[in-house]
């Protein structure tokens, strides 16, 4: 996956060398898995319906859980893979009555899109390429999409 994409690492602190595994980001999103689970949220089921559905946990929800969440979660509605890739699903944007769509920027959700939905995150790629002419990201991109061994 581009790292700029991926909802666990690369992209919470804009920063390539964010380490995610053991930290407290770490334990914050596995304990939303926990949320999901008590209400009985598949999210597999949820990313790979049609249309695609907003989040179900809500910024109060999540808030309730952890308090250190709700500002992660601002931080990340503003990074732009993020919101090119929901707004291709046409997921960013406020549910009916609510001012905020902060929910849909939790990791594991957006993790559970992106891997049900491939071409939608291919494309969010290719835009997000196009809008920042950002040559690392597309190298990396075709670095990835050859397999190993390269081409003959």
């Amino acid at each position: 996956m581009i790292k700029k994409f991926d909802p666990f690492t690369g992209s919470f602190y804009n920063s390539e060398d964010y380490e995610y595994s053991g930290g407290y980001a770490e334990e914050i999103y596995n304990g939303m898995i926990d949320v999901y689970n008590s209400l009985g949220v598949d999210l597999d089921s949820l990313a790979t319906s049609n249309p695609p559905q907003p989040n179900p946990l809500t910024s109060d929800v999540i808030h309730d859980e952890n308090p250190d969440i709700t500002y992660m979660l601002i931080v990340r509605a503003s990074w732009q893979p993020y919101s090119i890739f929901l707004g291709v699903l046409g997921l960013n944007q406020p549910k009916e009555g609510q001012l905020a769509f902060t929910e849909n920027y939790e990791p594991n959700y957006l993790n559970a899109l992106m891997i049900n939905n491939p071409e939608v995150l291919v494309r969010a790629v290719i835009l997000y390429i196009r809008q920042e002419n950002d040559l690392d990201v597309l190298t990396e991109f075709f670095d990835n999409a050859i397999p190993d061994g390269g081409v003959d």
